[in-house]
C-alpha cells in the first residue's frame, strides 16, 4: 500500500497476541507464540547480567524493550513474559507490563510511508480498531533488534 492510499480493512481479522510495553502496544500473530508466562518465573544469570526463563527444560533468554522497542537491559521483572518463536525455531521471551490474545472484529491497517520506513525499524504496519493503535510486529524483526553481530 502506498502513503496516502485508503487503509486496508480486515473483518474478522486474525488471532493477535497483544503485548503492553509502557504506553506501546505490539501486536503478534498468535502462531508465534508458544506461551504467556509470569514475570517471576525469570531468572538473572551470574555471568553476564542476562535474564533467561526456563520452559520445558530449555532456558530461553528474555529481553527487555522500552517503549520506543529498543532492547535495554534491566534486573526488572515485568508483570509478564511472552514466549516467542520465529519459523526459525527461535525463542526468545518478551519482558512487557501486560499480554493477552486478542481477535479484532475490525482493523485497519496502515503501512508507514517510505521516509519512515528502515531496515532496523521492527514495525512496519500500524493497526487501528475502536480507537486503539497497535504497532503490528513479528518474532523474527524483534529478533534483529536483539541479537548482536556474529550471533546465530
Amino acid at each position: 500500500m502506498n502513503a496516502g492510499a485508503n487503509p486496508t480493512t480486515l473483518n474478522n481479522g486474525p488471532d493477535f497476541v497483544r503485548l503492553s510495553i509502557g504506553k506501546t502496544r505490539i501486536l503478534l500473530h498468535d502462531d508465534e507464540i508458544l506461551s504467556i508466562e509470569p514475570g517471576t518465573n525469570v531468572k538473572q544469570t551470574k555471568k553476564n547480567a542476562g535474564r533467561y526463563i526456563t520452559i520445558n527444560s530449555k532456558v530461553i533468554p528474555v529481553y527487555d524493550f522500552d517503549e520506543d522497542l529498543r532492547p535495554f537491559s534491566t534486573t526488572n521483572n515485568k508483570s509478564q513474559i511472552c514466549i516467542c518463536q520465529d519459523n526459525d525455531k527461535n525463542k526468545i521471551g518478551i519482558s512487557c507490563d501486560d499480554a493477552a490474545k486478542i481477535t479484532l472484529a475490525e482493523m485497519e491497517l496502515h503501512e508507514l510511508p517510505d521516509c519512515m520506513l528502515d531496515a532496523n525499524l521492527a514495525i512496519q504496519v500500524i493497526a487501528v480498531s475502536n480507537n486503539n493503535i497497535y504497532c503490528i510486529s513479528n518474532i523474527t524483526k524483534l529478533l534483529q533488534l536483539v541479537k548482536q553481530p556474529g550471533e546465530n
